[in-house]
């Protein structure tokens, strides 16, 4: 019987870790063949001059390494989450024709079953790099003739839930959350501002449990982009313009191209 597939579609290493780890847990679990095509490697994902550009670099796909053993490993040692790498540049992940279709054209070599990626519309992350993945996921979809798309296609850091996974390996992904040890700092800054606002959707759908990761279902219609009830107000006042990676004007100095980072990677994904 030939394995199902999942692929989960993520804007930085780290950020499955964030939303999505169950999914992915459960998928490897169920002994599906799973895979992360992750956008960028987080280039800027530091306040040190010295240490931005190729060197985090380095740091940061060796974490996602370690991460990924937390999902397990084969008995030769191999990792049961394949990773996929983009080569974008953190803080620069375009959003345009040719990024689209670099997106579209690495699912449908992969053929999914099942697919996530960050909500591009109504999400409560509102980093330039989560909106550019989720539009480059979303538009790829769009433009995949319906015989062709995973059966299942969900959106993740979504304000509107309507499914929800209930946690079952939480020790095992905090392993995989904590390999990220270079951002610590800002994960756990993260939480203390966001934590209640993360879970406020999902506590008035999930019989306020906070175990559980909210998705919604990918359509492709204007309805997809209206937030309603609480998701319309938190949305309007809170996150539509809750813009990370743009407040600080000396984050990305030095530039990508003093760097000598690539902008435009053109090869396709492997």
């Amino acid at each position: 019987m030939k394995k199902k597939k999942v692929l989960l579609i993520s804007p930085h290493p780290d950020d499955i870790e964030f939303f999505a780890s169950e999914l992915c847990m459960q998928s490897i679990k169920a002994r599906y063949e799973t895979h992360e095509l992750i956008s960028c490697c987080d280039e800027y994902g530091t306040t040190r001059n010295q240490f931005k550009g190729k060197r985090i670099r380095r740091i940061r796909r060796l974490e996602m390494l370690k991460a990924a053993r937390h999902y397990g490993v084969d008995e030769k040692g191999n990792l049961l989450l394949k990773l996929h790498w983009a080569n974008y540049i953190d803080g620069f992940v375009p959003f345009n024709r040719q990024s689209v279709e670099r997106y579209k054209k690495f699912i449908l070599r992969l053929k999914p079953d099942i697919i996530a990626g960050p909500a591009p519309f109504i999400y409560f992350d509102g980093h330039r790099d989560h909106i550019a993945t989720g539009k480059n996921y979303y538009y790829s979809l769009e433009s995949i003739p319906n015989s062709q798309r995973p059966a299942i296609m969900l959106f993740y850091q979504t304000l509107m839930p309507q499914i929800f996974i209930k946690s079952k390996y939480q020790k095992e992904t905090k392993k995989a959350w904590l390999s990220h040890s270079s951002q610590m700092e800002f994960m756990i800054n993260f939480f203390r501002r966001n934590k209640n606002l993360l879970y406020i959707s999902r506590l008035i759908k999930n019989h306020a449990t906070k175990t559980a990761e909210a998705y919604r279902l990918v359509k492709f219609d204007r309805s997809i982009r209206k937030p309603k009830g609480i998701a319309k107000i938190l949305f309007e006042i809170i996150f539509d313009d809750y813009g990370w990676g743009d407040s600080d004007p000396d984050l990305f100095i030095p530039t990508p191209e003093e760097l000598g980072l690539d902008m435009n990677p053109t090869d396709e994904i492997v």
